[in-house]
C-alpha cells in the first residue's frame, strides 16, 4: 500500500516554519531531500513514521491526517 503526502500539510509547515520553499523546508525542518519529499508528494515512496512526526511537530495535525492511501489501477 502505498500513502501519499497531503499537500495540505506541507503548506501548513511552510506557513508556520516560515521556510520560502518546499527545498528549505525539506532540507531544514525535515532534514529529507527535496527530491525525498517530491516523492512523498506525488505517492512514489511512502513518508516514514520520523517525517510525519516532524510535520505534527511543526503542524498540530493528527498523523491520520497526514497521509492518504492512493489507489493502484488494476
Amino acid at each position: 500500500m502505498i500513502y501519499r503526502l497531503n499537500q495540505e500539510v506541507v503548506d501548513k509547515a511552510l506557513e508556520l516554519t516560515g521556510a520560502k520553499s518546499e527545498i528549505q523546508l525539506a532540507y531544514g525542518f525535515l532534514f529529507i531531500s527535496d527530491g525525498t519529499l517530491r516523492n512523498y508528494l506525488n505517492g512514489k515512496t511512502s513518508p516514514n513514521l520520523a517525517t510525519l512526526m516532524r510535520l505534527k511537530n511543526i503542524t498540530g495535525i493528527p498523523l491520520d491526517r497526514m497521509a492518504t492511501e492512493m489507489v493502484k489501477a488494476a
